[in-house]
């Protein structure tokens, strides 16, 4: 197997941070309305289930797309993420501990900018495999491209 290149590392160290400061928010959360004698809603335990859920499995689509050089699995990563911004984004005029339910939110867009900008190191040699499969494979093409004109130029010169 290949050695693991330094920005999926890093990708791996992105998921983990904005994973643990969720959970300490969501602990904060949960503190501060015992000590205050509430109950806990149960949309807060919904909502911190499916932060964590859609964070995963994002993280788990692009390490099987990126290990195993499956595209479709690109797009999966790309469709929970946006989601999970999304829905971040929504809920923030509802948090209470601003600053700490914003940490995540910032280590969000920069996992997405930091996945988008290393998008040909993730996912290059799949969609290599993928072109290979469907019969596009570039090189092939370029190789078509000039026995087209070679032939075309002969053709020209024949009298």
């Amino acid at each position: 197997m290949e050695k693991i290149e330094f920005p999926y590392l890093v990708f791996c160290i992105l998921v983990f941070a904005e994973n643990f400061i969720y959970v300490m928010y969501t602990r904060f959360i949960i503190t501060d309305s015992f000590a205050m004698g509430k109950t806990m809603s149960t949309l807060t335990f919904y909502g911190a289930y499916s932060f964590l859920l859609q964070s995963l499995l994002s993280f788990i689509s692009l390490s099987f797309g990126y290990l195993s050089y499956k595209f479709p699995f690109v797009i999966i990563y790309f469709m929970f993420k946006i989601n999970l911004l999304i829905n971040t984004v929504l809920v923030l005029p509802w948090a209470t501990r601003v600053t700490l339910y914003f940490i995540p939110l910032v280590l969000q867009i920069f996992e997405l900018f930091f996945v988008y900008y290393h998008f040909n190191l993730f996912f290059g040699r799949s969609i290599i495999h993928r072109n290979k499969k469907m019969g596009n494979s570039v090189v092939l093409k370029k190789a078509y491209n000039v026995s087209v004109k070679l032939i075309r130029l002969d053709y020209i010169r024949s009298p």
